[in-house]
């Protein structure tokens, strides 16, 4: 392997990729990268989220949100937007981490796939052949290959979890214009 190529740190939600694909790998060099941009990110003065609390793991959003009281409405808005931000953050890092290691992947995987079409006497296998073989023989291509899957669905899944947040703030928000507008007319 290149040295030089490609180092991980942990995700950027705080597991290590369940692929085999180990973080620390000094071959594989991203995490000098990942670092220096964190303290590009920090040197600019942006303060850093750190994890909210507030809803537990679970929580479950009122389906009349009429019923709550106005500092209930309010904590309620709080909460959602510290997590919302917060699954921003975590979905910026995952896709920035995320494109780094497709385009370490891309190289990796040419490699191999030349590698493979080196193997092969005659006919060259079609380029999808040469690629499922170089997925499966090479076991650094493998690692990266399975991250980039583990990544790419954690990066819809926190996609979908920040929509769900905005959905529920932007309905929070209609109740607070509603009652807003409900005591303007009262006076």
């Amino acid at each position: 392997m290149e040295e030089g190529v490609l180092q991980m740190t942990s995700s950027s939600t705080g597991d290590s990729d369940e692929t085999g694909f180990d973080p620390n790998d000094r071959s594989l060099k991203l995490g000098e990268m990942f670092d220096t941009n964190q303290r590009w990110l920090k040197g600019l003065g942006l303060p850093s989220l750190i994890k909210p609390v507030g809803l537990g793991a679970e929580y479950s959003f009122p389906t009349d949100l009429s019923l709550l009281q106005s500092h209930q409405l309010g904590d309620l808005s709080l909460k959602l937007t510290a997590y919302y931000t917060y699954a921003l953050q975590l979905l910026g890092r995952e896709d920035g981490e995320l494109g780094a290691i497709e385009a370490v992947y891309d190289i990796k995987l040419g490699l191999a796939m030349d590698a493979e079409a080196g193997r092969r006497v005659g006919a060259s296998p079609v380029k999808d052949i040469l690629r499922a073989l170089a997925i499966e023989n090479d076991e650094n291509v493998k690692r990266l290959h399975r991250s980039i899957l583990v990544r790419t669905h954690r990066k819809k899944l926190l996609e979908v979890q920040s929509s769900i947040y905005h959905e529920q703030l932007t309905r929070l928000s209609r109740e607070q214009s509603r009652r807003e507008g409900e005591t303007r007319v009262a006076r």
